[in-house]
């Protein structure tokens, strides 16, 4: 009876040795891909041996494209570029911990049809324990898809806090640095215009529009700034709540400002001193472009929620 224990523990521990240095195999494979890439490209094999295994010590967070040309998913194109900035802000000190996929649906078609996946782009979390839950898909469409709101929903769902580093775009810290430069030199001895009312209202007006019109969200979510029908027409309005895109903002932000134009044009003819048939006109020309542009206001809005 002892000898039997004692064969019965030999072999458990036999086991969980060779479990351990599988798993440790594993885990140094997924370390010398991301000395490549931070973000791992996976097919069918890859998430059967990495991702879907119980030997697993770490997490998965996989976002789920299509990236061939011919898919003309501009948005996928998009995602990636914030999902790369993500994976490459991840510390060392969970570098053997957390890991990023990317799954293209013509590389695994049967992985996504098995998941559900009913669109794309989409964003999972594979935890380290237990199955997926539906708390472990990311709601894109509310969360928004650049880097920095991915690794808010990580850091609630693992407690892994990530720093995102954004890549510097020095030619565009030069173009504006100059672009300042020059302003300030030209108006070196014309300052003058910081107590002027007329500069001060557009300011305020300009600000205004920048918020109503969505600018702040387009800058928070990176949503991309237009999108390609099959035929490969371009798309300037989502027809969804979920989205805007950047195109949207300014076409919301030249309604609003043309609804302003046509509030001031009313407002003056009524105080104007100029003949009564001028005034008539600034004031119906102005009535004109108010109900133009609250017109399609109202027009784009019933579409974007379907309604």
């Amino acid at each position: 009876m002892n000898c039997y224990i004692l064969f019965i523990a030999i072999v458990l521990v036999y086991y969980k040795g060779t479990r351990a240095n599988k798993l440790e195999e594993k885990v140094q494979e997924l370390v010398k891909y991301t000395t490549a890439t931070s973000v791992i490209p996976l097919d069918t094999d890859d998430f059967e041996n990495y991702v879907n295994s119980t030997a697993k010590d770490y997490s998965f967070v996989i976002m789920f494209v299509t990236m061939s040309p011919k898919r003309k998913c501009d948005i996928c194109h998009n995602l990636y570029d914030e999902f790369l900035i993500l994976a490459n802000s991840l510390s060392s000190e969970y570098s053997k911990k957390l890991f990023f996929g990317v799954l293209d649906y013509d590389n695994a078609p049967d992985i996504i049809e098995r998941l559900g996946i009913s669109r794309v782009p989409d964003v999972r979390l594979f935890p380290a324990e237990g199955d997926p839950t539906p708390d472990d898909i990311m709601d894109l469409q509310h969360l928004g898809l650049n880097a920095e709101t991915i690794a808010n929903w990580i850091r609630k769902r693992t407690k892994i806090q990530i720093k995102i580093i954004e890549p510097k775009n020095y030619v565009k810290i030069t173009f504006v640095s100059i672009l300042i430069g020059g302003v300030l030199y030209y108006l070196r001895n014309k300052l003058t215009f910081i107590y002027n009312k007329h500069f001060w209202g557009l300011g305020a007006c300009t600000f205004c529009l920048a918020m109503i019109s969505g600018h702040m969200w387009y800058q928070i979510s990176s949503p991309p700034f237009y999108l390609k029908n099959k035929d490969g027409s371009p798309v300037y309005i989502y027809y969804g709540v979920g989205i805007q895109l950047g195109t949207e903002t300014y076409i919301v932000a030249a309604m609003h400002g043309t609804i302003v134009v046509g509030m001031i044009l009313m407002i003056e003819a009524a105080g104007g001193t100029w003949s009564k048939r001028w005034r008539q006109f600034q004031t119906v020309f102005g009535l004109f472009l108010i109900y133009i542009s609250f017109s399609s206001l109202v027009a784009v809005s019933r579409a974007k929620a379907n309604m």
